[in-house]
């Protein structure tokens, strides 16, 4: 899937993750997060150079995975587009 690396911001249970999207990962509208979120609806997509995404309309998570199929963007992402992904483990 895509090229992701994880970085710690904080201790206190906050994760930034940015994902670059590689084939697998454009194809299958989806990336595998590190951890699963608590609060999937309060996790922040953000596309590099863009701006912030809503949970339900532009992208979904299910478990570990943030989908974007049949959602907003869909339309907007290309390979190689780096996604910043900050979310809760809390």
């Amino acid at each position: 899937m895509a090229n992701t690396s994880r970085i710690i911001s904080n201790n206190d249970g906050f994760y930034k993750e940015e994902a670059t999207l590689d084939i697998t990962s454009f194809t299958a509208k989806e990336v595998v997060l590190t951890n699963t979120p608590a609060k999937p609806e309060q996790l922040t997509v953000l596309p590099v150079s863009g701006t912030p995404q809503k949970y339900g309309t532009d992208f979904i998570v299910v478990g570990n995975r943030l989908n974007w199929n049949g959602r907003g963007l869909e339309t907007l992402l290309e390979i190689g587009d780096t996604l910043v992904i900050i979310y809760s483990i809390n």
